[in-house]
C-alpha cells in the first residue's frame, strides 16, 4: 500500500468540503489527477492542491497522510469503503460521513459529526470530539448503521442519536442527551454524562461509568448486576426506557459507585426537596435554611403570544415589552426555596440579567422559563453545536434573589450595557 501525504497550507480561510480526500477516490489515479480534484469552498469549486502540498505514489490502494491542522476541512473520508487515513492534526466537521469501511486515525481533536450515518469501518480520534457523534444527519432519523466509533478523550452534546447498530466508545465525559433516540447498538462513556442520557430511547444499550448529572425520569430501575457481566468491575444498576416510548427495549447501566444518588430517597437528595412543601405546614428546619439560598437550573426559553404581538407592532422598547419579556417563571416549589422573591438574577459564565420573578406548575422542577428577548440573550450560550442557531433550551444557569440594588433593565439599556 502507497502513501499519499497532503500538507495543508495556510490559505484555508473559509472552510472547505472535501469529501474527495478518500482512498476510493485518490486509488488509480495519477498524481496530477489527485491534485486537479475539485473541493468546495463557500459557493466556488477549486483544484485540491490550492490547499494542500500532495506528495507521493499513485496505487491502486493507497494510504492517505495528512500532515498538519484541517480543522477547517470538512467531509474527509465521505462514503470511503476501504483503505486508512491518518490525520496528524485536527479535523474538521464531518468525518467519515457515511463511511462504509476502512479505518481513519485522527491524532488530535475532532469537530462535529463524526461519522454520521456511517455503516462500517472504525473512526479512532486520539483526542476530543464535539457532538453528535454517530448521529442522524439534519433532517434525518436514522443516524450510525454499523462500525466502531473511539474516543479518548471527552466528546460533546447528542452522541449516537437515532443510531441503529454499531459501537461507539468514549473514554472520557459526556455532553447532554447521549444517546437520545438510540435504536439500536451500544454506546460506552468510561466518564462522567450530563443531563438526559438516553432520551426516547427505544433499543440498544447505553453503559456509564462515571456520574449522570440530572438523570432522565423515564426510565426504571428494574436490577443490580455484576459488572462482570459486562466485562468491567464493579455493580452496575440497569435501567429500562425510555418510557415515553411505546414499549421501549433500551438498556441503560450505570455504575451504582458513582450514581447511589438515583436510588436515594428524594428526602435526602441534595438536588430534590419533596414536591409537596408548599403545602406543608410542618416544613423542618433544614429546608427552612435553604430559603434565600441559589439554585441551579435548566434555562428554557421561547417566544410568547403576547410578546410576538408586541413585536408585530414595533413596541419592542415599550414597559410592556419589558413586562411580558423581563420576567422568569420557576416552579413553586423552587420560587419558595428562594424564598418567594420578586426579583431573582439569572447569571450563566459570568454575564447576569435582573428579571421578575413568577411561580408556574407548568414547569418542572429544577427548570426556568424566560421569554425569549434581549433579556434572555444575555444568558443564551453562544454555543450553536454547528446549527448557526444559539441554544435556547437546556443551558445550565445559577437563580438566585435580587437585592433591592437590582435593577431590571429597558431592552434599550440593555443593549448599551453589553
Amino acid at each position: 500500500m502507497d502513501t499519499i501525504t497532503l500538507v495543508p497550507r495556510n490559505n484555508i480561510g473559509m472552510p472547505i468540503e472535501a469529501d474527495v480526500i478518500s482512498p476510493d477516490v485518490f486509488a488509480n489515479k495519477t498524481l496530477d489527477e489527485i491534485k486537479s480534484l475539485l473541493v468546495w469552498q463557500g459557493n466556488t469549486r477549486a483544484p485540491l492542491s490550492e490547499f494542500f502540498d500532495i506528495i507521493g505514489a499513485p496505487s491502486k490502494e493507497p494510504a492517505i497522510v495528512i500532515n498538519g491542522d484541517v480543522s477547517r476541512v470538512k467531509y474527509i473520508g465521505s462514503n470511503m469503503s476501504s483503505g486508512k487515513i491518518t490525520i496528524n492534526g485536527n479535523v474538521g466537521m464531518q468525518l467519515g460521513y457515511e463511511m462504509r469501511g476502512g479505518e481513519i486515525t485522527v491524532n488530535g481533536n475532532a469537530d462535529r459529526f463524526v461519522g454520521s450515518e456511517m455503516k462500517g469501518g472504525k473512526i479512532h480520534i486520539k483526542g476530543n470530539a464535539e457532538d453528535y457523534i454517530g448521529c442522524a444527519y439534519r433532517g434525518d432519523w436514522r443516524g450510525m448503521r454499523g462500525g466502531t466509533i473511539i474516543i479518548e478523550g471527552d466528546a460533546g452534546n447528542n452522541i449516537g442519536g437515532g443510531a441503529l447498530k454499531g459501537e461507539i466508545i468514549i473514554k472520557g465525559n459526556v455532553g447532554q442527551f447521549c444517546g437520545i433516540n438510540l435504536r439500536g447498538g451500544k454506546i460506552f462513556v468510561g466518564g462522567n454524562a450530563e443531563r438526559n442520557v438516553g432520551a426516547e430511547m427505544v433499543k440498544g444499550e447505553v453503559i456509564i461509568c462515571g456520574t449522570i448529572d440530572k438523570f432522565h425520569p423515564g426510565f426504571e430501575l428494574t436490577d443490580e448486576i455484576d459488572g462482570t457481566e459486562l466485562g468491567m468491575d464493579g455493580t452496575f444498576l440497569k435501567f429500562i426506557g425510555d418510557n415515553s416510548r411505546k414499549k421501549p427495549k433500551g438498556v441503560l447501566y450505570v455504575l451504582k459507585e458513582h450514581n447511589k444518588h438515583l436510588i436515594e430517597s428524594k428526602s435526602k437528595s441534595n438536588n430534590c426537596i419533596n414536591d409537596n412543601i408548599s403545602n406543608n405546614s410542618n416544613i423542618n428546619n433544614d429546608i427552612n435554611e435553604m430559603r434565600k439560598n441559589k439554585i441551579e437550573a435548566i434555562f428554557n426559553s421561547g417566544s410568547t403570544i403576547v410578546q410576538g404581538a408586541i413585536i408585530k407592532g414595533g413596541n419592542k422598547f415599550t414597559e410592556e415589552y419589558v413586562n411580558e419579556c423581563a420576567v422568569c417563571y420557576l416552579h413553586p416549589n423552587d420560587y419558595d426555596i428562594l424564598g418567594q422573591p420578586q426579583k431573582v438574577r439569572v447569571s450563566r459564565n459570568g454575564y447576569y440579567v435582573v428579571l421578575r420573578a413568577f411561580p408556574n406548575n407548568n414547569l418542572q422542577r429544577g427548570n426556568i422559563f424566560v421569554p425569549r428577548s434581549i433579556w434572555a440573550n444575555v444568558i443564551v450560550e453562544a454555543y450553536t453545536e454547528g446549527t448557526g442557531s444559539p441554544n435556547y433550551k437546556g443551558g445550565r444557569v445559577v437563580v438566585e434573589p435580587a437585592s433591592d440594588d437590582d435593577t431590571i433593565l429597558s431592552a434599550e439599556d440593555i443593549i448599551k450595557s453589553y
